[in-house]
């Protein structure tokens, strides 16, 4: 629906939407409209005069595009046919009623009066498309300077020459294709359309509690729940309610089953809105991300997924383990220069204070049973000699862990510099993979198969055909079969993207991830307008 607003003919000095506008709003009259010995082409031709742009809210980018569109459509009328909407126009309403299937905020687009004369209307509807493709195109929030970016619109006679192209493609496919060609976007922007076409875009927020919290009213609350969110009709048996379940954590990229963990009721309590919201600024992430090179290692946080790509090509999928809320794992760039097998651990101040000091202080044999060296400046210390109950915390020596099986690290690691000091690397307790939700560790990533990963790493490491890493994927098991801890060095260094999108996609499906680290809440303010 339109959204109404009351149209002031009288405005003198005010700017429209906080969009820089340079124009001062003068006083207009309108009775043109309303005077039948006027034409209704010469009526657009003064509706289309920038002084009337601009009172109807248009800043400087948004009239040039108009005007050029109608420029190059001969000045006639393209969304109405006499007072009604044309064919054109029906499409229009449909893209227009729900700009955030687009992935763009209502707030960003020009506000209709549906009380509005109609030609008007036919302006603003022609802006409005204008403007959620140069939204698409451009970017809507400036991640540097974390404020929203001036609303841009793409060329209005470009626009008209692909309207050509409706033979053969919608409009709304026509919309979604001025965003990047980047296959990542394109899977979440064609199935947030589709998701926006299916589900209700509800506003409203759940308190759902776990069936040991609420055993009176908790199947009750979860059928409320998907009703509202459009996954379950109402009086729908048992059988469809766990369907219902299965299909909406299919959404959130958990195990498909009917259980309902603290996961999946964070998932619930969560409104359609607020998600698409999420999805939008995750493709707004994309659109303005650089170009990646044709090798690299890409992680998605909420996610808890690596993947690797050669000759863009994606080569390899693995789970990842992050950190805890409390240890957030960094987004950062770097570039892996080497693959260590059985690798040494230096304990982060942080971790000995908290977790390794208390647990020596009640039994010094813990460093030894785990396989912790103590030093201090770079010369071993004997545990026994050291008076542990006089630190609480910044005690003064270094704790190595030795290579073994027993490592936090596992028996590989990927190391690339970074002023975070985390990496990716294997780790003892596998049976964490097996979770959906998994932030566990101290910043680390830590990987699932990182063996089958360093081979495929080598696989496609070189800088020539005749140029190969003398290291192939054999010789990480020969390494390994020593257990003694080695470096083998990349030929050519691999970047490495840690990212931060609570939404993603593959060809086949859409995935809501949690923020769990509460960081898109500011961006979200910053793309809404708010």
């Amino acid at each position: 629906m339109f959204r109404i607003i009351v149209l002031v003919s009288l405005i003198f000095s005010i700017s429209s939407c906080g969009e820089g506008h340079d124009l001062v709003i003068k006083k207009i009259d309108k009775s043109f409209l309303e005077d039948n010995n006027i034409s209704n082409k010469d009526k657009l031709l003064k509706v289309l005069e920038k002084d009337y742009l601009n009172f109807l809210g248009f800043n400087k980018q948004q009239q040039d595009a108009v005007i050029s569109f109608y420029s190059a459509n001969g000045n006639n009328f393209k969304q109405f046919d006499k007072g009604k909407l044309s064919s054109f126009g029906k499409l229009s309403v449909d893209c227009l009623e729900k700009p955030l299937q687009f992935g763009v905020p209502e707030s960003r687009l020009i506000s209709m009066n549906k009380n509005g004369h109609w030609i008007e209307k036919e302006v603003i509807m022609t802006c409005n498309l204008l403007s959620i493709g140069g939204l698409i195109k451009n970017g809507i929030v400036d991640f540097k300077l974390k404020s929203k970016k001036s609303t841009t619109t793409l060329d209005g006679r470009e626009f008209h020459r692909q309207l050509k192209q409706l033979d053969t493609i919608s409009l709304a496919n026509l919309i979604i294709k001025q965003g990047p060609s980047d296959t990542n976007y394109m899977f979440i922007a064609t199935h947030l359309f589709e998701f926006c076409k299916r589900f209700p875009i509800d506003t409203g927020t759940f308190s759902l509690k776990s069936k040991k919290e609420d055993t009176l009213n908790f199947e009750k609350n979860i059928r409320e729940c998907l009703e509202k969110k459009g996954f379950l009709k109402k009086k729908s048996s048992d059988e469809d309610l766990n369907m219902a379940i299965r299909t909406f954590k299919k959404y959130c990229g958990y195990t498909i089953d009917s259980k309902i963990d603290e996961a999946t009721l964070t998932a619930m309590n969560e409104s359609t809105y607020n998600k698409v919201l999420r999805t939008a600024l995750a493709m707004d992430k994309l659109r303005q991300q650089i170009k990646k090179e044709n090798k690299h290692i890409r992680i998605n946080l909420p996610s808890f997924e690596l993947l690797f790509y050669s000759d863009d090509t994606l080569r390899s999928t693995h789970r990842i383990i992050i950190g805890k809320t409390v240890n957030p794992t960094p987004e950062l760039s770097a570039r892996i220069n080497s693959i260590v097998c059985y690798p040494y651990w230096k304990v982060p101040q942080s971790i000995a204070d908290k977790e390794i000091l208390p647990a020596v202080k009640a039994n010094v044999g813990y460093l030894s049973k785990n396989q912790y060296r103590i030093f201090r400046d770079k010369k071993e210390v004997e545990p026994s000699t050291v008076a542990w109950r006089r630190y609480s915390t910044h005690f003064p020596y270094t704790i190595i862990q030795d290579p073994g099986p027993k490592n936090s690290l596992g028996i590989i690691k990927l190391e690339f510099y970074n002023s975070y000091n985390v990496y990716v690397h294997d780790t003892p307790s596998k049976s964490l993979f097996r979770r959906s939700f998994r932030s566990f560790s101290h910043g680390c990533m830590r990987c699932e198969n990182p063996v089958e990963l360093a081979k495929i790493i080598l696989d496609f490491d070189s800088i020539s055909p005749r140029n190969r890493n003398v290291y192939v994927r054999d010789s990480i098991d020969s390494v390994l079969y020593r257990a003694k801890n080695f470096k083998i060095p990349l030929k050519r260094n691999i970047p490495i993207y840690i990212e931060y999108l609570t939404v993603s996609a593959t060809r086949e499906h859409l995935f809501f991830h949690i923020d769990l680290y509460k960081r898109d809440d500011e961006y979200i303010k910053i793309m809404i307008g708010a």
